[in-house]
């Protein structure tokens, strides 16, 4: 099955296009582009069309990047605004060494093009090493689970996952079509459907226990913006104001939204099992109050009952 090709796919192919062709004052063939960047003819003029809406302000034609074909031939120029030098912060040229890092690995990418020309200069500027300067932190997550959820995601197959159940803490096989990997307050989440659950679901990498792909691919449409949790409306939310001293609890699951103010921060979250929701409201004591709550979560009948479990235990 051909691969539904994202949004996201999309802009990343065309960061690593525009520079290589753009370096080629003669132009490219267009069959040369096609089979470098894996286009069609038809996707790579969508393509072109799109990079003749990118310029700075104010927009006016000697603003914008020109792109055309002529004699069979792809020719793109920078408008004269681009060469103006950049001046940069400390923090924004080590993100743009990460983000042109990351831009490296696109098929058709040039390994001695102006991308990676330029990320040596700016990297001599900062005085960072390109090859070690800028690493991934996967945290507790296992580099060995998270490739494999990595390439079944790119690759749109079918991954086994062996998960601890959050309302019986029991190890659950589920199979889930990966769709999203992203980071959040220091955690790794992988995102997608989950057949178990026939629902989408939102995983950590770290409580992930082990990994396998399938064989069996999928075709669902999955979210084009990276990093967005795909949270089911139909689900029921939470909405709870934290103490300070409390809020870094939430670091380690991803909300629905976030709302900080003198004393207190306001979370609200997507809840998949009242037994975890009853867990949290024990553990956060006195420092939580729930403003808001779905009805069906009967929040302060499930922190009472949970109480009082605990409570047995310790007896």
């Amino acid at each position: 099955m051909t691969r539904r090709v994202t949004a996201t796919d999309r802009l990343a192919r065309l960061l690593a296009l525009v520079p290589w062709v753009a370096g080629h004052p003669d132009g490219v063939p267009v069959d040369q582009v096609c089979a470098r960047f894996e286009v069609d003819r038809d996707e790579l003029v969508r393509d072109l069309d799109t990079v003749m809406m990118v310029g700075v302000h104010p927009y006016t034609p000697d603003t914008m990047i020109e792109a055309w074909i002529s004699d069979d031939r792809v020719l793109i120029q920078y408008a004269d605004a681009f060469a103006r030098p950049l001046r940069l912060t400390a923090h924004e040229a080590v993100t743009m060494i990460a983000a042109a890092r990351g831009l490296a690995a696109v098929p058709g990418g040039d390994d001695n093009g102006p991308l990676q020309r330029a990320l040596g200069k700016l990297a001599a500027v900062v005085g960072a090493d390109v090859d070690t300067a800028i690493e991934v932190d996967l945290g507790d997550a296992s580099r060995e689970i998270f490739d494999v959820l990595d390439t079944a995601r790119t690759e749109r197959r079918q991954v086994e996952i062996a998960y601890p159940d959050t309302t019986d803490d029991q190890q659950h096989t589920r199979r889930i079509e990966p769709s999203q990997l992203f980071s959040s307050s220091g955690n790794w989440y992988v995102s997608g459907w989950c057949h178990r659950a026939d629902d989408h679901r939102v995983f950590r990498v770290d409580r992930i226990i082990s990994a396998r792909a399938t064989d069996e691919d999928f075709s669902r449409p999955v979210a084009d913006a990276p990093g967005a949790v795909a949270f089911d409306e139909s689900s029921p939310q939470v909405e709870l104001e934290v103490a300070r001293s409390a809020a870094w609890l939430f670091d380690q699951v991803p909300v629905v939204a976030r709302d900080d103010r003198d004393e207190t921060v306001r979370f609200r979250l997507s809840i998949g099992s009242t037994r975890w929701l009853a867990r949290l409201l024990v553990q956060l004591g006195p420092a939580v109050r729930v403003v808001d709550a779905d009805p069906v979560l009967g929040a302060d009948r499930l922190a009472a009952e949970e109480g009082r479990r605990i409570r047995a235990i310790y007896r």
